[in-house]
């Protein structure tokens, strides 16, 4: 069986609210083992987004309005729709990558598609960190390069700010680490629009010349805590007294 021709054909991207400086992440977490010029050498970062509330207290985290995992998804679809001149109903598939969904269950990728007005489409969800939008590209590659789906959907977002205890003035055993995660991750979303070209078809967008990738699981230890499941129920003083 011949491989069908697969391009991208649109892309989009959503980022939750107002940039948060170093020095503001800094003095909001009361990190004080780190300077913001080692953040920019070392971390390359200047500026980061996140979906909670600030000020606000780091053990009871509030979501802005708008931005779940899930409603970030969806505009970056919107507009990564909108690149490649098609509509949702067109779609044949979606698969949402991240690892902090709005629930444990139902699939995030379900939440999108009701969010986009689908009533009928297949969906997957990729439970993944870092590496999670290159693996659900991975994923959809193959699915578009058989013919067996036409018009893909791949989104990519986490929202790893609603997470964890980034305060040092509190002793929690892994405050070290939440510390550097505060200044390192921040919360977005990326969109695009896989397509399946049939060998008649004449094929747009950007090609894709090679994909390859493999994970060093080895030797790993955790370097972000999360006790609770969810973005929804993120672990907090008050989900604590009430489990």
């Amino acid at each position: 069986m011949a491989l069908h021709e697969v391009r991208i054909i649109g892309v989009g991207h959503e980022l939750p609210g107002d940039p948060i400086t170093t020095k503001q992440a800094m003095e909001h977490g009361n990190v004080t083992n780190f300077d913001e010029e080692w953040v920019k050498e070392k971390l390359g970062i200047e500026t980061r987004y996140s979906v909670r509330e600030l000020p606000g207290k780091f053990n009871e985290p509030s979501l802005k309005e708008g931005f779940s995992n899930s409603d970030i998804c969806t505009t970056a679809a919107k507009r990564a729709l909108k690149k490649a001149g098609m509509t949702a109903d067109q779609l044949d598939l979606i698969i949402v990558a991240t690892c902090t969904p709005d629930f444990p269950v139902p699939a995030e990728s379900t939440l999108v598609q009701d969010k986009l007005g689908i009533d009928e489409v297949a969906t997957l969800d990729v439970r993944s960190a870092c590496c999670g939008a290159f693996q659900a590209f991975a994923t959809a590659l193959q699915f578009a390069r058989t013919g067996y789906h036409k018009n893909i959907l791949i989104c990519a977002a986490d929202c790893g700010t609603m997470f964890g205890d980034q305060d040092l003035d509190h002793d929690t055993r892994q405050k070290k680490a939440q510390s550097v995660n505060w200044l390192l991750i921040g919360d977005a979303a990326g969109a695009m629009i896989m397509r399946s070209f049939e060998p008649t078809e004449k094929p747009w967008g950007i090609e894709i010349l090679h994909s390859h990738f493999k994970a060093i699981g080895k030797g790993v230890t955790p370097g972000f805590y999360m006790p609770a499941g969810g973005r929804y129920f993120a672990i907090s003083v008050f989900l604590l007294l009430v489990m």
